[in-house]
């Protein structure tokens, strides 16, 4: 239910000039963060910065709910995949070094590929406009995979979901395949490449993948654990390109300043990254290079990561140099609600303090009161949520996950998770028959029932 749904949550915001003092802001986004935290809604780390003035830094909570040990702004979280801007950085390096064009066919460095996936370019696989499918969204376990799977797993599973450069579609697979570009040219593992060619040169010394095993084991890391039961679940995947990065908020703080003064490659490098791609119908994407490009004023390029506990937003407005960083392991649906807010805060906007929520109440219904619900529904043509009754008890799975939740029943149309904060709320026509559904989860997706 977590990974397959973020596909599908990048914010996009209008941003204009701030005209409020920046002192005052600092102090507005303390108070409302303090609040979410105060309330149970947050433990993590924050930084909003314009330049090398931060406004408001700030770690609040817990490293592990077992242990208690408390944050602090060199602690490391999982980013997921906000680590797909620093994988697009290896490439633009290598471009630089001209050992690579963006437009080369990736059969150049990746053989054994299958006829059909060699028209795909690396710009293709930079811009998700490659029309590979997503490892995660199939039938397979990937807990345990590594990007040498995900290249298996294209050669058995290759059709392609439209030709390149037809059509814009999310998808990790192509970043698994960045990063074993990156081995193929470089002769070296890509993790190895990241911390010689990013990591080090920007002194983020807090910053490593899993297959750094000496810092990732010795290192006083966020641990990911459910906002509701508080378990913790410590990521174990060996992917590395589409996620796979732990870092802290002052690292991350560094790299978007590097970004701006052009540390790592060129300012006309950079800005293939921030360009918005043009498709073959003449229309634009909004995602460039690891990258979600918002057409405003303040030319603002962001990205969002998460996992169901581990959440990380990380935004660059590049016209005034403003860094907003919120990282998260602890996933509530008010993770966005807390970003939005803090936008609004920086651009003078009408927002609000959270309010403490109610509990939530179990009611008692009966078989015949929920098999109407059994169905499959679908959110997009890539996600679809089948809803299955067992013994009066209401099952929730997504596509391309093996396990299915359980959703207790509010009323006789809402049902919540008691595992994660998420809801499902089943609409009907105007004959009284199921529709359709509204599920609540970081955003409100609405789903027709299609069987």
């Amino acid at each position: 239910m977590k990974q397959n749904l973020l596909f599908f949550i990048f914010t996009f915001s209008c941003l204009t000039a701030f005209s409020q003092p920046y002192e005052n802001k600092g102090k507005e986004i303390e108070k409302l963060v303090q609040t979410y935290y105060e309330y149970g809604m947050f433990n993590g780390v924050g930084l909003i910065a314009k330049g090398s003035n931060i406004i408001y830094k700030e770690a609040l909570g817990v490293t592990d709910p077992n242990t208690k040990e408390p944050l602090n702004l060199s602690t490391p979280f999982n980013i997921k995949s906000v680590s797909k801007q620093f994988t697009a950085m290896c490439i633009m390096i290598l471009k630089e070094k001209q050992l690579l064009s963006f437009d080369d066919k990736i059969s150049n460095y990746l053989k054994d590929l299958p006829e059909n996936t060699k028209n795909i370019t690396i710009r293709n696989l930079l811009n998700h406009t490659s029309g590979l499918r997503d490892y995660s969204t199939g039938d397979a376990d990937y807990s345990d995979w590594t990007n040498k799977n995900i290249f298996n797993f294209l050669k058995t599973d290759s059709s392609l979901l439209f030709l390149p450069n037809e059509k814009y579609y999310y998808c990790n697979t192509n970043y698994a395949l960045l990063a074993l570009i990156v081995e193929s040219i470089a002769n070296k593992p890509f993790n190895h490449y990241l911390s010689e060619n990013i990591f080090t040169p920007l002194k983020m010394n807090n910053s490593f993948t899993f297959h750094d095993t000496l810092k990732f084991n010795e290192t006083k890391k966020a641990i990911g654990y459910f906002y509701i039961t508080n378990q913790t679940k410590e990521d174990t995947s060996k992917i590395t390109g589409p996620g796979g990065i732990y870092t802290s908020i002052l690292d991350l703080y560094n790299w978007n300043r590097a970004l701006t003064n052009n540390e790592l490659v060129g300012k006309s490098t950079l800005e293939e990254a921030f360009k918005r791609p043009l498709l073959n119908n003449g229309k634009h994407s909004n995602y460039g290079f690891g990258w979600v490009i918002n057409n405003d004023s303040l030319k603002t390029v962001e990205h969002t990561g998460g996992d169901g506990k581990n959440y990380s937003f990380l935004s660059l407005l590049r016209e005034n140099n403003t860094s907003i960083i919120i990282l998260t392991n602890n996933g509530s649906n008010t993770f966005f609600e807390l970003k939005r807010n803090i936008q609004n805060i920086l651009l003078d906007k009408p927002y609000s303090l959270p309010k403490k929520r109610k509990p939530k109440i179990e009611i008692s219904l009966t078989h015949s009161d929920i098999k109407k619900y059994a169905g499959r529904y679908k959110i997009t043509d890539n996600f679809i949520l089948t809803i299955t009754i067992e013994q009066s008890h209401l099952y929730v799975q997504s596509g391309g996950e093996n396990t299915k939740d359980e959703y207790f029943p509010l009323s006789k149309n809402e049902f919540f998770s008691k595992t994660e904060d998420a809801g499902i709320t089943f609409t009907k026509n105007e004959n009284g028959e199921v529709n359709g559904l509204i599920f609540h989860y970081f955003f409100d997706g609405k789903a027709s029932k299609i069987e």
